[in-house]
Formats: C-alpha cells, sequence, structure tokens
C-alpha cells in the first residue's frame, strides 16, 4: 500500500510498478474497429474481484469487449498516477474493482483506493471532464453475476459518454 503513495518511488511491488500498469496496459491495445467500442481498464483485487470476473466467466456471463482487466494484489495499490497514465493512454473509461468494507486483506487498501478515486474524479469534474469515466465497486470472490452486471452497465456508460478526450490514440 505505501507503494502506491512513495513520492520518492524509494518504495516499489514487483508487477505494481508504474511501468510495469503501463506496459500491461500496452499490451493490451483498444480495439481497432469503425464504429467506437469503449476501452476499458480494470484494476482488479486478486482477492475479490478476479475471483468474482473468474466466477462470471464460469458461469457464462457475456463481459465488454473492450475490457481490460489488470491484476492486483490489493486496489489499494494502485496510485493517482496509475489511474491518470490508464486514461490518457488509452482508455475511455477506468473501474477500480476492490473487496469490500471490512473484508480487505491489507485491511485499508479498499478505502485508501476510494479515496484516490474521489480525489481523481473531483479533478476530473474540476476540469470539465466527465467524472463517470472513473467507476469504483466492491466485490466479493462469489459475485460473479454483479461483476459482469457492473462491468456490462459501465460500458455502456462509457458508449454514451463516448471516447475520452483525454485518450491519446494512434
Amino acid at each position: 500500500l505505501c507503494a502506491a503513495v512513495c513520492p520518492a518511488q524509494a518504495i516499489t511491488l514487483k508487477g505494481v510498478t508504474r511501468e510495469d500498469i503501463s506496459e500491461q496496459i500496452g499490451a493490451y491495445p483498444p480495439p481497432q474497429t469503425d464504429a467506437f467500442l469503449p476501452f476499458i481498464v480494470a484494476f482488479c483485487c486478486k482477492r475479490s474481484a478476479v475471483r468474482a470476473r473468474d466466477l462470471a466467466s464460469e458461469m457464462g456471463c457475456d463481459l465488454p469487449e473492450g475490457i481490460r482487466i489488470i491484476e492486483v494484489p490489493c486496489a489499494g495499490s494502485i496510485s493517482f498516477e496509475h489511474l491518470l497514465s490508464a486514461l490518457q493512454a488509452p482508455a475511455d473509461g477506468v473501474m477500480i474493482l476492490t473487496c469490500h468494507e471490512g473484508n480487505c486483506h491489507s485491511e485499508y487498501g479498499n478505502l485508501y483506493a476510494k479515496d484516490r478515486a474521489e480525489h481523481i474524479t473531483t479533478l476530473l469534474s474540476q476540469a470539465g471532464f466527465d467524472k463517470e469515466r472513473v467507476l469504483l465497486r466492491t466485490l466479493a470472490a462469489n459475485m460473479g453475476k454483479e461483476f459482469a452486471e457492473t462491468t456490462n452497465a459501465f460500458a455502456a456508460k462509457i458508449m454514451e459518454l463516448g471516447p475520452s478526450p483525454l485518450a491519446t490514440r494512434a
């Protein structure tokens, strides 16, 4: 959790550095279609949301085509910079899917993630951008149906909003 806010970047977590996250996002370029298809980056806690995604898949639930799952050990390890860089290159929307309050393995990681999500949505709103492009939801590992519903509803919202003005596309 400390790695996400270390100003000197002296504390790092393998697989969750700024470069690691950018590389993971870049490994899944947005879909190339003539029609707009939202490109969504979903930062998912390995202990809750990733398991809910796996359950959704096992249940045969449809997930949005343009979603890219970035597995993190805890949503609290996602920094403000991770969120902003995901929006810039080239996500139309960013989701943070974390554990329920009181059920976080890291104890407060979900609360830190919530604070960061609120901070970036406030900044986006103040800058005249759609704060709805960032969504934080809590999920348990046994919530496969809810994972599918949440990701599909978010994709529909991003479809309404259209391409992000922050995204840089090739």
